[in-house]
């Protein structure tokens, strides 16, 4: 899969059937968009893409509605290139781009820039200044400029429409066992092993302090059964987010401890894949308490990895 980017969208030769959007989290409905997608040129004889920003358009227009990300961009690079997209467009957003009429954005970008023969959208897609660009606008430019426009309805499963912001709050309440229904796996969270305290390590349950390394939203407090991936490895433990009451800690932390390991982690990245929310946060009278709640934990996410291993 190839990733273009800057001035380099401009000056693209072949012909493309293109997705629009941020896809955040590349969940089923925006799966199906990009399966479109790949069908499409596979019929037309051409290259596949997404045209996507970086960041996400709100954090440059209205940054107080931006969103916390689902995915990062080299987690999304990696989905991608497992759906089979040929090319990934990804433009810089920055406020003098914000400002681009929608019209501009059409013909220098998709037509002229990188030879846009089909584009396939959600059917709330907005683009350009303001955004007030839509679908609408989007077919009369596509008889203008000659290429297809191709809307696709949201997704829904169990009545429930497919969208990231849908995700999102399932993820901020701890529901991280519903999210593989619409996410279709599992939610991860990159991060990069930072020093802690080795309060862990003093209690016999090392752990590693991970700094996310994008601006992720962030599962409900608490105790949760996960699989750390390090390099090609898949090991299980389990992560504590939040603070640390029994110790009189007030910063939020994210703690994995995996199980078995005694390699050192420190300042390399590891993803996190959460499987169950096991409980809330608790405070412990004493650390003897908390070193038998911290067994039973282990004991529960051990069960529970070892009959639900995928």
């Amino acid at each position: 899969m190839e990733v273009i980017r800057g001035n380099s969208i401009k000056s693209e030769n072949e012909e493309v059937v293109v997705a629009l959007g941020t896809f955040d989290g590349i969940h089923y409905g925006h799966q199906q968009i990009l399966n479109e997608a790949i069908k499409s040129a596979d019929e037309l004889g051409c290259k596949s893409a997404l045209f996507s920003f970086t960041p996400h358009p709100l954090s440059v227009v209205t940054p107080k509605k931006a969103p916390f990300l689902i995915t990062s961009w080299e987690q999304k690079f990696k989905i991608l290139e497992e759906l089979g997209i040929d090319k990934v467009f990804l433009e810089e957003f920055t406020n003098e781009f914000s400002k681009l009429h929608f019209e501009d954005f059409v013909k220098d970008y998709l037509v002229e820039g990188i030879n846009a023969k089909k584009i396939i959208v959600g059917k709330d897609f907005r683009f350009g200044y303001k955004g007030l660009g839509n679908v609408g606008r989007l077919k009369k430019l596509g008889k203008k400029f000659n290429f297809e426009v191709e809307v696709l309805v949201p997704v829904k499963i169990d009545k429930q429409v497919v969208s990231s912001t849908y995700i999102r709050n399932l993820i901020k309440k701890g529901q991280i066992g519903d999210v593989k229904k619409y996410l279709s796996r599992n939610y991860f969270l990159e991060g990069q092993v930072i020093n802690g305290d080795q309060r862990g390590r003093e209690l016999g349950f090392p752990t590693a302090n991970l700094k996310p390394v994008t601006n992720y939203v962030i599962p409900k407090t608490g105790v949760y059964a996960i699989y750390a991936h390090i390099g090609d490895e898949r090991l299980q433990g389990i992560a504590h987010l939040g603070p640390r009451p029994t110790f009189n800690k007030h910063e939020f932390t994210i703690e994995v401890h995996i199980f078995d390991f005694t390699g050192n982690l420190y300042q390399q990245e590891i993803e996190v894949e959460f499987i169950k929310r096991l409980r809330g946060e608790l405070c412990f009278k004493d650390e003897i308490a908390l070193i038998s709640q911290i067994e039973n934990d282990i004991r529960k996410a051990k069960e529970l990895l070892t009959k639900n291993r995928n």
